[in-house]
């Protein structure tokens, strides 16, 4: 039968779409006029799509007008002591690094023991246990005017928590699906080991705040992020098995879509009203709706008007990249599905359709598109359906050995996704070319096989990747705002010391460095700058050993010595004066001397033989350490502490290298402090900083160290031989080209 609505209601709902976001823009006034007009055009299909238009215009107005209220809710000047009661909008989130506690989106009822009518808060807790949404809560903190978003809502003010309260539990649906959450999460946990127990409960409830970040990065960069941002193919799975539960009810046609509809709600609340669950459970409920009232429709009329109800009455949606990303996936499906001659055939069209259709989303926001997503989702589609129900029998059934079986699933995924990640992405330009070439292969037959090669020849490129650049070097990487370098060796012997703040971005970097063991990995001191990333490198890469500064199990370091030692990874404190031979890199330690009040004193001091070129690691050490150890000269000196004017400058200037590297990153510490490069560039040395010059790569030269990539002479012509002045006599050559096709 031809459908009544067709493409019409999916042309209804791009333009509500529209209509929303531009609804608190300046274009409004100009939708607002040619709505207005098209009701006055004799022809009904004009006049529905400017009703519609006017419509979400006038929610969008609403809606902007509402935001905008809340952002400029000033709750207070400048930040108050306060006691609130009220009960969290979201569940708690735990904090970024280097926190160790939790955020939420709250919602007060009462200030101090009165009413409150203002607008909705952001707590933030250290520390404790994370609440689920719908716990009330009795809070005491420091309330700041400071506006900002929590899942796309706007809140006026941020409160530091010092004390809170349990009052009640979640209570209603949402104690039933936290129960649901809490059960998944139980039964999967133990079960199946990290990181595929995270993934499992990532594809089951959408939940990957447990999700090694690294292992999430690879999926987006591989492509398949969609699968934890619970969708269309989630939904499905799960009315089946409601069905199956509510078997009873579910005979009984007259009132099988009322209990699919429950089941819709249930499920949206259990996973949190993800954007996505958002549009594939209307999606479906429309189909219900649709079949017990007898109205026939298309695959593309209920996607559209799915949509365009959706944006109207949650007109955030229309604003979140979720919400988006699944639209267009999901019209790439139904114009792709039933292409292809074979199963596979088919499989690979719709995947190939749905990432064309997210690519000029993905492109606008990320500014590039995986190259190898299709193949990446054909792969590990399969996988994830596979653990998505063996998962959710296993987890709701209490059966551990089939909640095993998903975690085998899941486990494959997670390869798939480290096996593509390193392939090349696409920009605007690598999108054109690849669409082209689509289009060419679907209208012109006759050139297929240069298509074909062509294709395979870039796939071959991307499997190669970019040569390493041989050793001996030594790479001092850009992390932001904390410390990591790369040793190498000419025999290919690596030493990474110390990790950054992040695990993705040292992952990142290790990845474009080509490496893929570590001989030895040394974490100078507990601070979380220097040693969180290193998740990227335990548990992932091959690690010979590990060494921490005495007193090391506080503070970031806690966690990941107990994996290294879960991993039986040999680790050692090491003393001044030893040394140890790594290939053909000699490391000698220098310090801590003594034990020291601060952290920062007590860092693993390094000296480091590179190719005949001495490199020394200075940690953050300070004034007190660096008094104890006195001048140390090397051709090369990693300046402690990013810069900060916790130095002596005595010291530094003695210990100052012909090179001289800030390890930094944007802050509100004043690092480097402008004394510190004052007297570093005072006594001949050249200074690079990572936040200027991405990655400083040095390089020994036969007239001493020459800077391969990441530091620009202070002439600025990259091309240029830079003179040492004073007692540094040689030569460095600075320029952002020559390391592995380095991004620095």
């Amino acid at each position: 039968m031809s459908d009544p609505i067709g493409w019409w209601s999916l042309a209804a709902a791009a333009v509500a779409w529209w209509g929303v976001v531009a609804g608190g823009s300046g274009l409004g006034w100009g939708a607002v006029v040619v709505a207005t007009l098209s009701l006055f055009v004799p022809r009904p299909v004009v006049q529905g799509l400017g009703a519609v238009l006017l419509l979400a215009v006038l929610v969008g107005w609403g809606q902007a007008k509402a935001d905008v209220a809340v952002m400029e809710a000033l709750v207070d000047e400048v930040p108050v002591v306060v006691a609130l009661e009220g009960r969290l909008a979201t569940d708690g989130r735990p904090l970024p690094p280097p926190g160790s506690g939790w955020y939420a989106r709250f919602e007060p009822v009462t200030r101090d023991g009165r009413a409150w009518s203002g607008p909705d808060l952001l707590l933030s807790v250290e520390g404790g246990e994370r609440p689920d949404a719908g716990t009330e809560l009795a809070v005491r903190g420091r309330l700041s005017p400071r506006a900002t978003t929590v899942s796309g809502v706007p809140v006026a003010g941020v409160v530091t928590v010092d004390e809170v309260i349990v009052v009640a539990a979640p209570s209603g649906l949402l104690a039933v699906a936290s129960s649901i959450r809490d059960r998944i999460r139980t039964v999967v946990g133990g079960s199946v080991d990290p990181p595929a127990s995270h993934l499992l409960v990532g594809f089951l409830v959408g939940d990957i705040d447990e999700l090694d970040p690294v292992v999430e990065d690879e999926l987006r960069a591989a492509g398949l992020a969609h699968y934890v941002a619970v969708s269309g193919s989630n939904v499905a799975l799960f009315l089946a098995g409601w069905w199956v539960i509510t078997l009873p009810l579910a005979l009984r046609p007259r009132i099988r879509w009322a209990v699919g509809l429950a089941g819709l709600v249930l499920f949206a609340t259990v996973t949190r009203w993800e954007p996505s669950v958002v549009r594939a459970s209307a999606a479906a409920g429309l189909a219900l709706a649709s079949r017990r009232f007898g109205i026939v429709l298309s695959a593309r009329a209920i996607l559209g008007i799915a949509v365009a109800a959706s944006v109207l009455v949650a007109p955030r949606l229309a604003e979140r990249l979720g919400f988006q990303l699944s639209v267009a996936a999901t019209l790439g499906l139904v114009v792709g599905a039933g292409r292809g001659r074979s199963l596979p055939g088919r499989a690979l069209a719709a995947t190939i359709a749905a990432q064309v259709a997210v690519a000029p989303l993905l492109l606008l926001a990320f500014g590039s598109v995986p190259a190898v997503a299709p193949l990446a989702n054909l792969v590990a589609g399969p996988l994830v359906s596979a653990a998505t129900v063996l998962g959710s029998i296993g987890a709701l059934v209490g059966l551990g050995p089939v909640a095993a079986g998903a975690g085998w699933a899941a486990s494959a995924v997670v390869v798939v996704a480290r096996v593509a990640a390193p392939f090349p992405e696409l920009g605007w330009r690598g999108f054109a070319v690849a669409a082209v070439a689509l289009v060419t292969w679907r209208v012109r037959p006759a050139v297929r096989p240069v298509v074909a090669a062509g294709a395979a020849a870039a796939l071959a490129v991307g499997l190669m990747g970019a040569p390493a650049r041989p050793g001996p070097w030594v790479a001092f990487l850009d992390v932001g705002q904390g410390d990591a370098a790369v040793l190498r060796g000419a025999s290919g012997a690596t030493v990474v010391v110390d990790a950054g703040p992040d695990p993705v971005v040292l992952a990142d970097r290790l990845r474009r460095l080509g490496v893929d063991r570590v001989d030895l990995l040394v974490l100078t001191h507990r601070h979380a700058d220097h040693v969180t990333g290193a998740t990227a490198v335990v548990g992932r890469l091959p690690v010979g050993e590990v060494w921490v500064p005495d007193r090391a199990e506080v503070g970031a370091l806690g966690p990941i010595l107990t994996a290294v030692d879960e991993l039986g990874i040999p680790r050692r404190a090491p003393r001044p004066g030893q040394r140890a031979v790594v290939g053909d890199l000699e490391v000698r330690v220098l310090g801590p001397l003594r034990r020291y009040v601060s952290p920062n004193d007590e860092s693993i001091v390094l000296d480091v033989d590179v190719g005949g070129m001495s490199v020394l690691l200075a940690g953050d050490i300070e004034t007190w350490a660096q008094a104890d150890l006195g001048p140390l000269r090397r051709e090369v000196l990693k300046v402690p502490h990013q810069g900060a004017a916790t130095s002596d400058p005595g010291w530094l200037a003695a210990s100052a290298g012909r090179l001289s590297v800030i390890s930094v990153g944007e802050n509100d510490f004043g690092h480097p402090a402008a004394w510190v490069v004052d007297v570093l560039e005072a006594t001949g040395s050249v200074v690079c900083r990572t936040d200027r010059g991405g990655d400083v790569v040095v390089v020994p030269g036969p007239d001493g160290p020459r800077v391969a990539a990441g530091c620009e002479p202070p002439s600025g012509n990259a091309s240029q031989h830079v003179r040492l002045r004073g007692d540094h006599q040689g030569t460095a050559v600075a320029g952002r080209s020559g390391l592995a096709a380095h991004g620095a």
